[in-house]
């Protein structure tokens, strides 16, 4: 099924959209800014988790009722970094039963996974020589595979097949890059040996073939720091940066080299970029404090 572009804008002011009722919410969850989130909500045995990250070093693991709302139990820390807590992922591994954690950040420049059912770390993984922005992860025949972006310029892949995931396939060097990669996501129809895009501070968005590993496409409709990337499982790719626009490019035509769309709706920086799993619907936040889910229409 495709969907076509429908800009709900006039006269260039963003679109008039609808506040969305909050079911519930944890104030001072953090001694600061919380600058991530992901929420497991398939886990195999039926709990779901909320993980945040914040510039106060912590990650907390926050259990959540059927209804989504926070459950009475206090959340788990995790008091791994040195900084800045900048990503966290919740991910599945074939081999083991269960849900697990990954996270990244500045100081340590490591990886960090953790076991949320048995609550004890897994592994600690060290390859980039700076602060980790970008995490993502695909799923292999056997295991799973992290992907990570960081300010040294380069991308890495992390193979938890192998034990203690010490194997970090390089797949960009700052010379391909010349810039520092601030964010990466791999196709969520792929496996981990598929695509994968990654966004650069210069603006650049790039797509790369992780067989060959080079970059087959490269495209640039921003002009600052791009800081989220989000595939659909149709193959669209959105892009948020900071010089406040949205970008949104069918990474799946290897004839298009530009945008099918860039658009605004933010006073400010564009802070994150997040699919629907499943709908053609996704949701932007942004410097000016906003969060706005959009929609796109229907070719029929």
């Amino acid at each position: 099924l495709k969907y076509t572009y429908e800009r709900r804008a006039s006269n260039g002011q963003p679109p008039r959209l609808h506040l969305a009722n909050v079911i519930c919410s944890k104030p001072r969850a953090h001694h600061g800014s919380v600058y991530c989130l992901d929420w497991s909500c398939n886990a195999a045995d039926g709990r779901s988790w909320l993980a945040s990250g914040s510039n106060d070093k912590l990650v907390k693991i926050w259990s959540c009722e059927e209804d989504g709302t926070f459950a009475k139990s206090p959340p788990v820390e995790l008091a791994f970094h040195r900084s800045t807590v900048r990503a966290v992922r919740f991910f599945n591994q074939t081999s083991h039963s269960g849900m697990y954690l990954a996270s990244v950040g500045g100081g340590a420049h490591g990886v960090f996974v953790w076991d949320v059912v048995q609550g004890v770390q897994v592994c600690a993984l060290a390859g980039h020589s700076d602060s980790i922005f970008g995490l993502d992860a695909a799923e292999e025949p056997g295991g799973q595979l992290l992907f990570t972006s960081s300010s040294d310029g380069s991308a890495r892949c992390w193979d938890l097949r192998v034990p203690g995931g010490e194997t970090a396939r390089l797949i960009a060097s700052s010379g391909s890059h010349q810039s520092a990669v601030h964010s990466v996501a791999t196709h969520p129809q792929n496996t981990g040996a598929g695509l994968l895009a990654t966004g650069q501070e210069d603006g650049a968005v790039k797509l790369w073939d992780l067989r060959a590993r080079r970059v087959i496409r490269e495209y640039h409709h921003h002009t600052q720091d791009v800081r989220s990337l989000a595939f659909h499982r149709s193959g669209w790719l959105l892009s948020g940066s900071f010089d406040g626009s949205v970008g949104l490019v069918d990474a799946e035509d290897v004839f298009l080299t530009d945008p099918i769309a860039t658009f605004q709706g933010h006073l400010g920086k564009i802070l994150q970029v997040k699919w629907h799993p499943q709908e053609p619907v996704f949701v932007t936040t942004g410097s000016d404090g906003a969060a706005k889910l959009w929609s796109m229409a229907s070719s029929d």
